[in-house]
Parts: structure tokens; sequence; C-alpha cells
């Protein structure tokens, strides 16, 4: 909610006069994962003022943590009281640099939590919070607030500085006295919302000491009451919760027995919190070890406990190292935003890091499987990225199609479910009945990845301007090398990379592109053979006759592994199944067609013949193998994760990194 007396930091350009902005800050919708806040036996006080060390920061006008904050004209309290929590809770350790930090990141993260347009209700506590999870936030000077200016973009300077300010853990309030008064003996402060009434106004606290009077019953709420605000509470007396504002020093006022007042505090009343609270949570902040971020990865890292219901890697993890596409575009809202800045601010990183003691030799560029989930696969690239650092790479991942797996999944378990009652039992019969009822969803799924590969190729598309950038970054630095891993159907995005590649569109990027590509990764694709064939000369062309050293790796399961890459209740593989099912139908497949003459039964998988593959050129096949402690026990199924990242396929991709890279030498082939 703004600052009702209008008063901004603002240039010395004069501006018009803002309108009033209403519902600066949303309720948090009911989320069954959210994590209660328990109170503990400890005994609580009868009163809790803030601490002294704050008390002094919001009395001293040349304070470097610039207390009270001051928002302005712009509905940005969300921001504003997290950022006040945030530096409360470092002015109580003692912090030996104390500045303010980022109110204007925190905001502007939430705002891409949300998902919001221009007239929406604002963003939600929830929402600001999931944005300080997912980035942390940098210093105010970094990424300072001006109101009503502009929000401004995460950079490579931001981000990094955010790695040094991260959230610890972080719970949900119910709207009970005892649970209030607990929370704030643990940690000094809570963050609230609440529907206000011109109690909150200036001259009607300068008229009672800093006391926030409610109206009557049956009294209008006054101007301020369609306002919805967010705040920080930092102590209780016998009488209310005593809160800090961001409408900068004039408000608020309150006095402690025999001392001056405090700006920015003011009383509010226990039963005006029961008639206007909405929301409230209790955080801490996690240790400010920056090189611990990517650690930060659900129960193991910075996050939940182990009884938390969910996991989920934060943003900062994997910052700099992911290109999230949905539907063959850039993801421009949600917590995993890729757009045209970010990859630009990630080309310009490298660029820089050839002036690093130890720079990146290349960038390993890995396509992401499409029937793994964000979640999923967010935690992968995070764990995956040390072991690739380590090895003088940088690591870069294409997030694609990733967000179609949960309505797949979804689908695709009402199909099973229905031939299940239909067969009563696993078995051939429930095979056969899943891959009838299943083929038409698998059809339009299977055309949902082709379409969007196709549409991430296409030109000035995403996969496009990853190639322009890699093309600019092989220019400013020669020798700079790239290698890909595709991991099972990201193989067909990089097929359709590929087909464009030799498109006049992508002739400026071809020649550089090429030059820079050393080798190709294919985990367990599952194409067919024409599929396959396509892509291996696409390649082939690509290298031209100067790079006869470059090669294509096929990193298949052997028959045992295969059979157990299964999709319960179905009996066969999940090569099978896409061959029978997502696959357009042959006739020896289709039970109308009229019946074939009698042929050798083919062998599984989704290229009926696997060894076909090796004619075509450049191309290697490896049988993938398990490490002794990493290999599955008994009959159960294994995922697609667990076959890429638990196998020794990590161990030889490890390997080839850090392998001597191959010979130069200048090409006119694009």
């Amino acid at each position: 909610m703004p600052d009702d007396s209008r008063r901004t930091r603002r240039a010395s350009t004069p501006a018009p006069p803002p309108a009033p902005t209403v519902g600066g800050i949303a309720r948090d919708p009911i989320d069954v994962r959210d994590r209660a806040y328990e109170p503990t036996l400890a005994p609580l006080a009868p009163e809790l003022l803030p601490d002294p060390a704050l008390i002094a920061a919001l009395r001293d006008p040349a304070s470097p943590w610039g207390l009270p904050r001051l928002q302005g004209d712009e509905g940005t309290c969300g921001g504003q009281a997290l950022a006040a929590m945030i530096d409360l809770q470092r002015i109580v350790a003692g912090t030996p640099a104390p500045y303010p930090v980022s109110a204007r990141m925190i905001y502007q993260c939430a705002r891409l939590k949300r998902d919001t347009g221009a007239d929406d209700e604002g963003v939600s506590l929830r929402d600001v919070i999931k944005g300080f999870y997912n980035y942390g936030v940098c210093r105010d000077a970094l990424w300072p607030y001006v109101a009503g200016g502009e929000g401004g973009q995460l950079s490579i300077e931001r981000a990094r500085d955010a790695r040094n300010l991260s959230l610890g853990a972080y719970y949900r309030l119910r709207p009970n006295l005892n649970t209030y008064h607990a929370a704030l003996h643990e940690t000094g402060a809570v963050l609230v919302s609440a529907e206000l009434h011109d109690g909150w106004r200036h001259d009607r606290l300068r008229a009672r000491r800093g006391e926030i009077v409610p109206p009557k019953p049956g009294q209008p709420r006054g101007l301020l009451g369609a306002e919805r605000h967010a705040f920080a509470i930092v102590g209780y007396t016998p009488a209310g919760f005593l809160v800090l504002n961001s409408w900068g020093p004039d408000w608020g006022g309150w006095t402690p027995a025999d001392a001056a007042p405090v700006p920015g505090v003011a009383l509010w009343r226990y039963d005006d919190w029961a008639d206007s609270i909405m929301d409230g949570w209790v955080l801490r902040l996690g240790v400010g070890a920056a090189e611990a971020f990517e650690y930060s990865i659900g129960d193991q890292g910075l996050g939940f406990g182990a009884e938390a219901p969910v996991r989920s890697t934060p943003v900062h993890a994997i910052l700099g190292n992911f290109l999230h596409l949905d539907d063959g575009d850039f993801v421009t809202s949600g917590a995993f935003v890729s757009t045209r800045r970010t990859l630009e601010e990630t080309r310009r990183l490298l660029e820089e890091d050839a002036t690093r003691p130890r720079p990146y030799r290349g960038v390993l560029l890995t396509f992401a499987g499409g029937l793994v989930g964000l979640a999923e696969a967010a935690e992968q690239v995070a764990r995956w990225k040390r072991p690739v650092r380590d090895a003088g790479w940088y690591p870069f991942t294409v997030l694609w199609c990733v967000d179609y797996v949960a309505q797949a999944r979804t689908v695709l378990e009402g199909a099973f479910a229905d031939a299940l009652k239909r067969a009563g039992a696993p078995g051939p019969g429930l095979d056969r009945a899943v891959e009838e009822l299943a083929h038409g969803i698998g059809r339009a799924l299977w055309r949902d990845f082709a379409r969007a590969a196709a549409l991430g190729a296409r030109p000035k598309g995403p996969l496009h301007e990853l190639a322009r950038a890699g093309a600019e970054l092989a220019a400013a630095r020669p020798g700079f090398a790239l290698r890909i891993v595709a991991e099972s159907e990201g193989a067909i995005a990089l097929a359709a990379l590929l087909r464009s590649m030799r498109t006049p569109d992508f002739a400026a990027e071809a020649g550089p592109f090429f030059e820079m590509l050393e080798s190709v990764d294919l985990v367990a694709p599952p194409l067919t053979e024409t599929e396959f064939h396509d892509l291996a000369r696409d390649l082939d062309a690509g290298w031209g006759p100067g790079r006869p050293d470059r090669r294509l790796r096929v990193h298949l399961p052997s028959p045992r592994d295969e059979r157990r890459l299964a999709v319960p209740p179905y009996g066969r593989s999940y090569f099978e199944l896409v061959r029978r099912a997502f696959h357009p139908r042959s006739p020896a497949s289709d039970p109308e067609a009229p019946t074939p003459p009698p042929q050798p039964p083919p062998r599984p998988g989704v290229a009926p013949a696997w060894d076909a593959w090796r004619r075509e050129p450049r191309t290697e096949l490896v049988a993938i193998a398990w490490p002794r402690r990493a290999a599955p026990v008994g009959p159960a199924p294994i995922g697609q994760v667990q076959l890429v990242h638990r196998s020794d396929v990590g161990g030889r991709l490890k390997a080839v990194l850090r392998r001597p890279q191959p010979r130069r030498q200048p090409s006119s082939e694009t």
C-alpha cells in the first residue's frame, strides 16, 4: 500500500501527482504446502520491546541502515516490509558491514513469482518470501529504490551480491496471540499484512502519540479502509503490537516510558489486530555463505526440514545456468524466468570470465529430458553444476517441455487406470490395453514435443538466440569450446536445432557453432532410426571434412535396464511405450490393418535395431553400466533421472570434459 502522504524519494525532475494505488498487498491463498509455526513451551514475557539496536537505528537520521524506510506512492509494501525484517535481524546480530538490502529486488522478484499484470491486486507475502528464497537479495546500493521509477532487472552484479543473503527457514503464523507472541520472542519480528483504516494516517497518529486508534463499531473505516498493507511487527506491550512501517520517519512516534518517540513505529491494539489481520509469517536468515548456495536443495540444504512435504531448488542455486522454454518460447514469469536479457547476461559473464586466473575451457550445454518435471530438472542442474565446473567447464542446461510433465502424467495415469480396469491384472493384456488407450494421448504429447522443439529452433527463437550468443562468445574468446549432452527426449530439441543450422537463417551462427562444438553425447534417446539418421547426418554435415576427430556418442541401456525403464503398470519398457503408443502406427502395429506376412520379432527399443546406428558417420555406441554402489537392486523399475545421473554416464562425461581439447583447423564449412 502506498504512503498516504505521497512523499517520495524522487529525482530532481518533477513528476505529475500519482493516482492512488489500491491493493499493495494481496491475501495469501491457501496452500497445503505451507508449514505452520509451532510455539515452544518457553515462558513468554508480558512485554517485548524492540531491540535497543533497532531503536537506535530508527532514531539516528545518519544511520547506514536507512530506517524507517519510505516507499512513497508505489505499492511495494511487501518488499519494503521484508527488507526491513532482513535488516532488523542483521542489526541485532551485529553485522560488521551495515548496509540496507534492496527492497526493489525483493519486490521485482516477487512479481516474477506472482505472474501478474499491471492492474492486479499486488503481490502477497508468500510471493515476496518465495522471491527472496529463490533469488536472495542484494544491497540497496546495487538496486536502489526510487518510488515510481523503473523497476529494473536482475543483472550479474546484483545476482552475485544477492548470494550473500539467503532465506534459512520460514513458517506461516496461525492468527492467535500466543503464536504471534512466541514467534516474536524467537525471532524479534514477524511479517504481516492487514486491512487499514484512517487511524493509520499521519495526523491521527501524531494526535495519539503513535497509537493506531481503530474506528468505533458501526463507524466507517475512512479513506484508507479500502487499502491492504504489509509491514513488520517488532514487539508487543500489554496493550498491543508494535509495528514498523515503511512510510518514512514522520509516521509513527510510539513513545516508550521515559524516552523519546521512535520514528516509524506505532502501537497496534490487539482488538484492531483481531479485526484487521490478513496473513503473518516468521522467518530467519540462512548462513551468509555465498558458496553454500548451490547446496540449498530441498531437505539437504538450507531449505525445509526433513519432515517437509515438498523440496525445491531455489532459483539462485542455478541462476545463469539454465534456459527455460515453454512451448518453444522464453518463459518471462514465474520462478524460473528466462529472457533474451538473462541470456545476454550469461554471455557477458562468460566473456568477463576470460580474465580470471583459471577461466572456463568452454560450455557444457545440456538438453534436459522432456519427461522430467521442472522441479526435478532444476534439482539435477544444481547437483551437476559443481562437477562440471571442477572439470573446467561452464554448465548450461536447456529446460524445454518440462512444463508439460504434470499435465501429461495426469492424462496418462487416467489412461493407465482405464486399461487396468479393462484388463483386470498386469500382463500382456494390460500392456495391449495401455498401448491402445494411450495411443491418441501419446501421439498428441509427442507432437507437442516436436512442435515445441521446432518453435524453439525457429529463426529469432530462443535456440537461435542461444546460437547467436555462442557465436558472439566465440568471436570474443577464440578457442572457447562447446560440448553438448542430450538427455533422452532432449535429443528431439537438439535435432531441431541442428536441422535449423543448415538453413540460410542460421548461416551467420552455423560456422562458429560447429567450430566450437567438439562432441555430442546422447543418453538413451527415444528416437526412431530415421530420426537418428537425420540428426547424425546434420551433425556430420555441420562439422564437415575438416574436423574428422569430432564424435557423436550414444549411451544406451542394456536390454535388462531397458526393460526396467518402465512406466507402471505398463509391463514393457518406456521405449516400447513410445514406439507402440506415441509414434504414428505402422501397418504392422495397426490392429485394423490387414495382417502382414510373418516377420522375425523386432528387437526392443524405439529403433528396432540400435546396432544399425553404428553405420551413421562419427557415431559410437556405448553401453550404460552402473558403479557398484549405485547399481539398482532387484527387479524394481528405474527412472530416467536415475539412468542418466546415477549410472556410469556421469563419470564418463566428466572424463570426456577433462580430456585435452581436439585440435582445431580453420574451415569454411558451415
